[in-house]
């Protein structure tokens, strides 16, 4: 005899509603449960939006210098004033984010691949293999990551594109330790025996057992590491490795008129010190966020 699977009270309200009143529902509860989570969510979707929109968002090209108006405080014509070209900042700003979001989606998409793809084959295989995978991620994590993507970036180059494969590779470290731990208590489950008992082939166990139940900390590396990503860009800017005059990048615009006009005009390394700490900040409690409700041992918590 079955009994019926009694409905929570959330799922008595959501049964009566449309599929967008029913979505509304649930952001709200999650606010609800998690508001600084939340919070970081509207600074990533702003910053994305920002990006997307940069030529129709900002008031001027980025680039463009207005004769007689450098060094214009905020306000009036310039919301957020001029640096010493006369430049927008608020322009210089909104454009930057779109240097700032490419070098965190690439670079997050290189450490967490190639990490995924090495924690997953090491912790699963184990041996000699996972022996030398181990003794080469100790050696990468014996040096602080900003000295070796200076060291990286030193020996390609200085350009934008050569700061987004330092940085992926100076994640591939942290990435693969934590994917590996995933894997090596995902592989002493049953259903992972159950699997090899019915003859199922490692290539297919890995794929289709393993790898959808680490998905959680693959995502929340992702997502935590794009903060970290876009700082690290900002530092190797500032000792002007990164991106080169005159690219709108946050980093670059700090350590060019914002350092050396920091007293006689504050706002120039203000605003964009600002934007760099909201950006890492938001996608810091997003990730946070996300581990919360994707952990069992923390789906209680607040």
């Amino acid at each position: 005899m079955t009994t019926a699977r009694r409905l929570s009270a959330q799922e008595v309200v959501l049964s009566g509603l449309t599929r967008g009143q029913a979505g509304g529902v649930v952001v709200l509860h999650l606010c609800q449960r998690k508001p600084l989570g939340a919070f970081g969510a509207f600074l990533v979707l702003a910053l994305i939006f920002s990006a997307a929109l940069a030529p129709v968002v900002a008031p001027f090209d980025p680039l463009e210098q207005f004769s007689g108006k450098a060094f214009r405080p905020p306000g009036g014509e310039f919301l957020l004033g001029t640096d010493y070209a006369g430049r927008d900042m608020l322009s210089r700003l909104i454009w930057g984010a779109r240097i700032s979001l490419m070098v965190g989606i690439i670079a997050v998409t290189i450490g967490t691949g190639f990490g995924t793809l090495l924690g997953l084959v090491s912790g699963f295989w184990g041996g000699r293999f996972d022996l030398g995978v181990q003794r080469v991620i100790d050696a990468m994590q014996a040096f602080p990551g900003l000295v070796l993507n200076l060291a990286i970036v030193a020996s390609l180059g200085k350009s934008t594109e050569n700061v987004m494969i330092a940085v992926g590779i100076t994640m591939i470290a942290g990435a693969t330790r934590i994917v590996r731990s995933a894997v090596l208590s995902t592989r002493e489950n049953q259903y992972i025996e159950a699997a090899r008992a019915v003859g199922c082939r490692d290539s297919r166990i890995l794929l289709w057992h393993v790898l959808p139940n680490v998905m959680a900390p693959i995502l929340i590396i992702a997502t935590v590491g794009l903060g970290s990503a876009i700082l690290a860009e900002s530092s190797l800017s500032f000792l002007g490795m990164g991106s080169q005059p005159p690219n709108p990048s946050w980093g670059l615009m700090l350590s060019g008129s914002g350092r050396a006009n920091m007293i006689s005009s504050p706002w120039l390394a203000i605003f964009p010190g600002l934007a760099i700490s909201l950006t890492v900040m938001g996608f810091n409690l997003l990730g946070d966020a996300l581990r919360d409700l994707w952990d069992p041992r923390l789906r209680g918590s607040r």
